[in-house]
């Protein structure tokens, strides 16, 4: 559905026009790209068709227009509207990039390093074509090339804590979590088509999953709920109806975007998790959801620390990890961190967290892991304790 604060700017756009055809150009490219912000891919396909129809040789109605046909899975003509796009303008680095990534979705992985070594070579200071281009080599097993590429940009002093990360999980070195920016730059270039890949194509439920289980455990409270990286709001459509208040924590901007079409959080701040929570008031919550968020820290024991702080006395805290078989934890060539299930129970009990259900399940794709819901003692085991 089209968004209500350019509703009256799209009806205008598709009636007769009295502009010059520049100004209405521009005005179809800026309703797309609200049409796309609101997930309404197919109006905003239709927006940047308008632009294009008025403009042909405007080179971002073609660009955008591919993102628009991209998002709906379009592949060949997203494909074709870049190539158009980069022979309007042929230093359209994002049309480059872009094309890169649509040409590896369809499997032409050769053609893909050839769009993003040209977007590298065009502007050397562009942090994406660089990512690109090293995960591309990594999946293909080339592990030499994937950290020449990295090191290139590190040397260039692009996004370096980004690179510096990724080069850490070539390698095998296991640092203590993610830099807030790498999952920051992940989620906001993954936000566009987050739900229908991780839901439809990689059958990701743990949302899903929790939900049920808080919902059995506790089925008549309405809870004070706390959602650390709530992304899209896919938590938040699996609880509605079972919270008094929802509060949502994210680093991606893009994500946060998302997650306000859907109308259920109460709150929603653009922070990272460890810096809110130190600034949370003690024991203000009912519930604290972490659904495939422990991926991006590896030492788990100063988040626990500042979440047992957030749950009022009874709170539960419900999350999944992907598992390793070493004794703690280990950041993967994925860029993501697995836990071992001996960690997490030593140091929930370490901070006083009981053990309500532990179980395996499958996190998304072919990643398997497991889901743990720990309660903060009550008030009465509270006292006991402090007898």
């Amino acid at each position: 559905m089209l968004a209500a604060p350019f509703r009256a700017l799209f009806r205008r756009l598709f009636g007769a026009g009295a502009r010059p055809a520049a100004a209405d150009a521009h005005a179809a490219i800026e309703a797309g790209k609200q049409c796309s912000i609101a997930g309404d891919h197919a109006n905003a396909a239709r927006a940047f068709e308008r632009a294009r129809a008025i403009a042909p040789g405007n080179a971002e109605a073609h660009f955008h227009l591919g993102l628009a046909l991209r998002d709906q899975q379009q592949l060949g003509r997203a494909a074709a509207c870049y190539r158009r796009a980069i022979e309007l303008r042929p230093d359209y680095v994002e049309a480059h990039n872009n094309l890169g990534s649509v040409l590896q979705m369809q499997g032409d992985n050769a053609a893909a390093l050839e769009s993003y070594r040209r977007a590298v070579a065009l502007r050397p200071d562009f942090a994406q074509p660089y990512l690109n281009l090293g995960r591309l080599y990594a999946a293909a097993g080339e592990r030499d090339q994937a950290a020449a590429t990295f090191q290139q940009a590190v040397a260039r002093g692009i996004d370096v804590e980004i690179f510096r990360h990724l080069l850490s999980a070539l390698h095998g070195e296991t640092t203590a979590h993610a830099p807030d920016d790498y999952t920051r730059s992940l989620f906001d270039n993954f936000a566009g088509d987050f739900d229908r890949r991780l839901v439809d194509e990689l059958g990701y439920r743990i949302p899903e999953t929790l939900a049920a289980r808080i919902a059995a455990i506790e089925p008549q409270r309405k809870l004070r709920v706390l959602d650390l990286g709530c992304g899209t709001g896919l938590c938040g459509v699996q609880l509605a109806g079972h919270y008094s208040r929802l509060t949502g924590i994210d680093l991606s901007p893009a994500m946060l975007d998302k997650a306000r079409t859907r109308n259920l959080y109460s709150e929603l701040a653009d922070a990272s998790i460890v810096e809110w929570l130190q600034q949370a008031p003690a024991a203000g919550f009912d519930l604290v959801l972490a659904a495939d968020v422990l991926v991006y820290f590896g030492d788990l024991e100063p988040l626990f620390t500042l979440i047992a702080r957030a749950l009022d006395a009874g709170g539960l805290y419900a999350f999944s990890i992907e598992l390793t078989g070493q004794d703690t934890f280990v950041l993967q060539p994925s860029g993501r961190y697995a836990h071992a299930v001996n960690y997490i129970r030593n140091l929930s009990g370490h901070l006083g967290l009981t053990e309500v259900e532990a179980f395996a399940h499958h996190i998304r794709g072919d990643v398997n892991g497991f889901v743990f819901i720990l309660r903060k003692p009550g008030a009465q085991a509270l006292a006991k304790a402090c007898l």
